[in-house]
């Protein structure tokens, strides 16, 4: 029994823990027909789960008039 419990909680350890850090990228544009500018890059490490983090960083996409901001993981 002893045995069993310490590793249930070994391979739950292992589960709870599978956070890694991954990079955002969000790419601004401007496509303003006057002058636009030129795509402007940021990159910012997330650390979760993968999904999470997918989350996380795509609620930083947005449109707006004639800007953009596009934010994936990579």
């Amino acid at each position: 029994m002893k045995k069993t419990a310490i590793i249930i909680g070994f391979g739950l350890m292992l589960l709870a823990s599978c956070t890694k850090d991954y990079t955002c990228q969000c790419t601004f544009t401007d496509s303003t027909p006057t002058t636009p500018l030129d795509d402007f890059v940021s990159e910012t490490v997330i650390t979760g789960k993968k999904n999470d983090v997918r989350t996380t960083c795509e609620r930083g996409s947005e449109v707006s008039g004639y800007y953009a901001t596009t934010c994936v993981i990579k």
